[in-house]
């Protein structure tokens, strides 16, 4: 996972320049991280479903993903993208979305709204639907 942290973290964690390096993290460990990002940034081009995505939606951290991913997915129109696989050109992005503050600010309550559509009662019922489309 990869966030831009805004403060200090409570509980002593260390940030060197910039970047707090976690394993084996609590879920209300990673809450406060999301809580306290500036952004997410999922540069991967081969995930799965994207549930640190999803994560940081519900906890109002605003997400930046690559574009040739199957995170668009996932993200739709409530993350900003990037296309390129070069640092320099994705850290150039990044900083431009997080300067614009307007769209940022409306991605991220975009993303909380979105990460609703992502709970186990929703995935159980299109589940149950394939099942019973399969059946008939």
């Amino acid at each position: 996972i990869i966030l831009i942290i805004k403060q200090y973290l409570p509980n002593g964690y260390i940030i060197a320049n910039g970047i707090l390096y976690l394993s084996n993290i609590r879920n209300e460990i990673i809450n406060i991280l999301y809580k306290n990002a500036l952004c997410y940034v999922c540069p991967s081009l081969y995930e799965g479903f994207g549930f640190p995505i999803v994560e940081a939606f519900a906890c109002g951290c605003p997400v930046l993903t690559n574009s040739a991913s199957s995170m668009i997915e996932i993200a739709a129109d409530e993350a900003f993208y990037f296309s390129s696989n070069y640092p320099e050109e994705m850290c150039t992005d990044i900083l431009n979305a997080l300067h614009n503050h307007e769209q940022l600010e409306i991605k991220t309550k975009a993303g909380i709204l979105k990460a609703k559509d992502f709970t186990w009662q929703n995935t159980l019922q299109k589940t149950t639907a394939v099942y019973q489309t399969l059946g008939s």
